[in-house]
């Protein structure tokens, strides 16, 4: 471990430390107003130089915190990364802006998602993208697309091998969801066409709201089985199963994400805004969920959610009797079921626990028809 560093705060580490790599002391040691100050200097210089010392000097770091990875120790490495990120942010928070973060990004999540903290390792695989992204900007390079974070939220696998962690786990789990909703709906989708539409107006198109919405599709995608899990043993009441709340929730956002940023959305002036004599584009934070639908997947889909009389409106009165409503629909056409339900839900779930229990056969339901809804809208508004 006892590696040569330009970097002050690293040597402050390797007198120390040495070889004998004691979990507790690197805490201790990070943890001290000598090593702040160290760190201080260190990030200004690898803010000032235009080589990549903004890279080495996290990836010195690395060189400690990834001794967490093989001893399995996944959440403490997670808290490592967050926790030099804390003091850098801490003592120069100017420079910390600057310098390049994709590599304490990137190593953050991997310990997020080999730790099972799938919501917050997308987000720092999220984050570790437009660091990337940002550093070809400024450097005027053209590295980002084959970057591991990149790579993985591409889902990479399996061209790329394994070369890269979590990749297959991430493919397996995507692979398994799109056959749950095409057996559920007779549909065709697949990880390949997903692939190409992420890759070409999701990430090469660089706006942020959509790929941040693909990300976070994804923690939901690996997140899925626990939270089925945790229905299971979770007691009777809505209060008591915020996780799946939440699941959906996040499902919900993704869908109205992907629908406003899309290609068509920005080629129209929502209905509301029609009426007020505002030329605005369709790319207004406070547009309505009536407005999404009005104007965007009515026509495209030649469905009207608003005022469809569906089957399944008839047949369920709460939504844990969805699942057998849905198995005794004669001819269900289902994009509007899928977004009929996604709209309840969101209606529902986003001011209020829902009354009765949610039952794990109806959150599978219940996900997979959200889950249909944005599929329908990258194939019908992303191709």
């Amino acid at each position: 471990m006892n590696t040569t560093s330009i970097f002050q705060s690293i040597s402050y580490l390797n007198t120390i430390l040495g070889d004998n790599f004691i979990i507790q002391r690197y805490f201790d040691l990070v943890s001290t107003n000598e090593f702040a100050k160290l760190l201080k200097v260190d990030l200004e210089i690898a803010v000032k130089d235009k080589s990549k010392l903004s890279d080495q000097f996290f990836e010195d770091h690395a060189r400690y915190i990834q001794n967490y990875l093989p001893k399995a120790l996944f959440e403490i490495g997670f808290m490592a990364w967050i926790n030099l990120l804390k003091v850098a942010c801490s003592v120069n928070k100017n420079a910390y802006l600057k310098v390049h973060k994709g590599t304490p990004f990137y190593h953050g999540a991997i310990f997020a998602l080999k730790g099972r903290r799938f919501r917050e390792g997308l987000q720092m695989m999220d984050f570790a993208v437009e660091e990337d992204f940002r550093w070809d900007t400024e450097h005027k390079t053209k590295g980002a697309l084959n970057k591991p974070a990149t790579l993985y939220l591409k889902v990479a696998h399996p061209e790329r091998g394994n070369d890269f962690y979590g990749g297959e786990e991430l493919y397996n789990s995507l692979n398994f969801i799109l056959g749950r909703v095409n057996n559920l709906t007779g549909a065709n989708y697949t990880v390949r066409e997903l692939k190409s539409v992420v890759q070409k107006k999701l990430i090469l198109k660089r706006e942020r709201a959509r790929r941040t919405a693909w990300a976070t599709l994804l923690s939901e995608v690996l997140d899925v089985q626990n939270n089925i899990d945790f229905l299971v043993v979770t007691p009777a009441g809505g209060e008591g199963q915020l996780k799946a709340h939440l699941s959906l929730a996040s499902l919900t956002l993704v869908l109205e994400t992907l629908i406003k940023k899309s290609p068509a959305a920005k080629k129209i002036t929502p209905s509301n805004q029609k009426k007020a004599g505002n030329k605005a584009i369709y790319n207004n934070d406070k547009v309505t969920i009536n407005d999404l639908y009005t104007d965007i997947i009515q026509p495209k889909f030649n469905i009207n959610i608003l005022n469809a009389k569906l089957q399944k409106a008839e047949s369920y009165s709460t939504y844990a009797e969805l699942p057998k409503a849905l198995q005794n629909l004669q001819t269900p056409k289902w994009d509007i079921e899928a977004f009929k339900v996604a709209q309840d839900i969101r209606n529902d779930i986003n001011h209020t626990f829902l009354n009765t229990r949610l039952t794990e056969s109806a959150y599978s339901a219940i996900y997979l028809l959200i889950l249909n809804a944005i599929l329908a809208v990258l194939r019908g508004l992303y191709t």
